[in-house]
C-alpha cells in the first residue's frame, strides 16, 4: 500500500518504508529509523524531525573524536541526542558548557534553548520526569556523542 502524507509523525509511525521527495525527486528511501537517524541528505535531515546545525566552533570543540569529524562538512545533531546528564560508562561524549536562555513547557517534556560560546544556539528536549529542572540563566554542561552528528557536503560557516 502506498500512503502519501506531509505529516512527519504519521509517516514515521505508520510506515515500514518511507520515500522522501524534494521537488519531485527522491532524496532518500528507507525505514523510518534510517530516514530519521541516518538521513542521506541535508534536506531529509532538516525536513524530518528537529535538528540543530552545529557551527564550526562547536565542531572544533568536539573534534578530538576518533574518527575525527570532517570540519569541511555541514553538521547537525538531533535535539534528543544532546544530553544534559553525562551517560555512564561511555567516555566518548564530549562536554560543552552552555547557558539556558529559554524553556518551553509541553507537559510531558520541555524544549530548552542554550547559548554555547559567544553566538551559538542549540535546543534539546528533556522529559518532564522531575530529574532535570533548569531555569533561564543556569549554567550547565551538555554532552554530545560524535557518532550522533550527521554530516553533509556544502557551504559551511567559518
Amino acid at each position: 500500500m502506498v500512503y502519501v502524507t506531509h505529516d512527519q509523525e504519521e509517516a514515521l509511525t505508520l510506515s515500514d518504508r518511507i520515500a522522501v521527495f524534494n521537488n519531485g525527486k527522491v532524496e532518500h528511501v528507507g525505514t523510518p529509523e534510517e530516514i530519521y537517524n541516518q538521513s542521506k541528505t541535508e534536506f531529509v535531515c532538516t525536513f524530518i524531525g528537529d535538528a540543530n546545525r552545529l557551527d564550526s566552533k562547536m565542531i572544533r570543540e568536539i573534534n578530538n573524536a576518533k574518527p575525527p569529524i570532517d570540519s569541511e562538512k555541514i553538521s547537525y545533531i538531533r535535539t534528543e541526542k544532546i544530553k544534559t546528564i553525562k551517560p555512564e560508562n561511555d567516555h566518548n561524549y564530549k562536554k560543552m558548557t552552555a547557558e539556558v536562555i529559554s524553556k518551553e513547557f509541553y507537559g510531558t517534556y520541555s524544549r530548552y534553548t542554550y547559548k554555547v560560546g559567544e553566538s551559538s544556539f542549540i535546543t534539546n528536549i528533556e522529559k518532564e520526569d522531575g530529574e532535570v529542572q533548569f531555569h533561564i540563566g543556569d549554567k550547565i554542561n551538555l554532552y554530545i556523542h560524535p557518532q550522533d552528528i550527521l554530516q553533509y557536503p556544502g557551504e559551511k560557516d567559518v
